[in-house]
């Protein structure tokens, strides 16, 4: 588990926009190989990037980023390891409908040189709806990594 991830989640922290990059540990790659050294490490749990929870798979191990309580989507994740298998469940938090408002309004009324927005998400009605399917993640609200290549490794 380390704050700052050690991959790239979208195209703005590839290129550097808006100084997205900055999401990424400068010596990722670095720390990945270390990582990768070993072979009974299958995830890698990170956070910073405020967006909901997603991963990416990279030399047999997870990397995931998880979502954050204090900006929109406001959401937490709860993992499961059982049966040589990780389940994983976002969650939005539960507060008052107000609470989420303020802070859908606080994310859409960034500009394009501001956090969370960058150029992919102008401000327009499709640069709002692109930028909260971003924050969001809805294709990554739930799943699961097989673990079964770590059972010969724990043995």
């Amino acid at each position: 588990m380390l704050h700052h991830q050690l991959l790239p989640y979208t195209k703005a922290e590839e290129t550097g926009e808006n100084n997205f990059n900055k999401f990424v540990l400068y010596n990722s790659k670095q720390v990945r190989e270390v990582i990768e050294k070993f072979p009974q490490v299958a995830i890698v749990l990170s956070g910073h990037r405020h967006i909901s929870t997603r991963y990416k798979m990279e030399n047999g191990i997870a990397y995931f980023t998880c979502a954050s309580t204090v900006t929109y989507p406001m959401r937490y994740t709860i993992f499961e390891i059982k049966d040589w298998k990780l389940t994983y469940t976002t969650k939005d938090l539960p507060c008052d409908q107000k609470i989420w408002e303020e802070a859908k309004k606080n994310a859409l009324i960034t500009d394009i040189n501001t956090w969370p927005r960058w150029s992919a998400h102008p401000n327009t009605p499709s640069g709002d709806k692109s930028l909260l399917e971003e924050l969001e993640g809805p294709n990554f609200q739930k799943g699961f990594i097989s673990l079964i290549r770590l059972k010969d490794i724990i043995k």
